[in-house]
């Protein structure tokens, strides 16, 4: 049987070659064919060029690349041709530019980047419709998005949807002006401790938001509130005042000396001052 022949028709015929008789033509001829003849190739015949080559004739073929001839090229060339590739790109050659590459190309691969660099991957140029397919794909990586107007907006309208992906969104959008007073029109806020912190000179309100409940997997007729709690602070007593609704009740404001402050104008009915 004449090898260079059969190798040109198929190249995966690499396999039935013993490797100590593969020479680098051979495996070059076998891999122009079908790059993914690659993963046949003796090591000694072996070297980054060829497994460049064949990556770039066919991204599969990076599957057989050993780790010692990965390059960023390498990896770059895979994640464009494949976006699951990138769960085969070692930890130290996934730039952000590669990660972002794969995710635009399909969502779900954000599950093969790191947590920790996942909040790097979004930012203010990432655009609105990138982080809507991801959040929309799973809602529970809002919390990697960055706090912008648009994205809050997108996480009103989420909210509108299922509130209970409230408990995702990132601390500085849980605590965003526009957020709290949509989530106050739904009654979704309990003020459980108003209180003036003297050391840091500011009003404090300590927050549960409730997103929704869910039965125990002890006792299915157990139902298990699912909420989180932000504490809003405020330099100004007004601010204070009308994020409360005018309710002060129960508020702890002993160590606050009001000032210059009419409390005529004011219904302090329920709360501790010292007068």
């Amino acid at each position: 049987m004449d090898i260079t022949k059969e190798l040109k028709k198929d190249g995966m015929l690499l396999k039935k070659i013993p490797k100590k008789e593969q020479t680098i033509d051979i495996c070059k001829m076998a891999i122009r064919q079908n790059p993914l003849a690659l993963q046949f190739v003796s090591r000694k015949c072996l070297d980054s060029k060829m497994c460049l080559a064949a990556v770039k004739k066919d991204g599969q073929a990076f599957r057989y690349v050993p780790s010692q001839f990965i390059t960023r090229k390498m990896c770059e060339l895979a994640v464009e041709a494949d976006p699951e590739l990138l769960n085969n790109v070692p930890e130290n050659f996934r730039t952000l530019r590669i990660c972002i590459n794969a995710i635009k190309k399909d969502v779900s691969t954000l599950s093969y980047v790191s947590r920790e660099k996942r909040y790097e991957l979004f930012d203010n140029n990432t655009e609105i419709d990138l982080i809507k397919k991801v959040v929309e794909h799973n809602s529970k990586w809002l919390m990697y998005m960055p706090n912008r107007p648009d994205v809050r907006v997108f996480c009103i309208s989420c909210m509108e949807e299922d509130f209970s992906v409230a408990q995702y969104m990132p601390e500085q959008i849980k605590i965003a002006d526009d957020i709290l007073n949509y989530q106050k029109t739904k009654g979704k806020l309990h003020f459980i401790h108003k209180y003036y912190n003297s050391e840091e000179g500011k009003f404090c309100v300590k927050i549960k938001v409730v997103c929704g409940q869910h039965a125990s997997i002890f006792d299915e007729n157990e139902m298990i509130e699912e909420s989180y709690c932000v504490v809003m602070e405020f330099g100004d007593f007004d601010k204070f005042y009308s994020f409360l609704d005018g309710d002060l009740f129960d508020a702890e404001l002993r160590n606050f000396d009001f000032k210059g402050i009419d409390l005529k104008q004011y219904n302090i009915d329920g709360a501790t001052i010292n007068r």
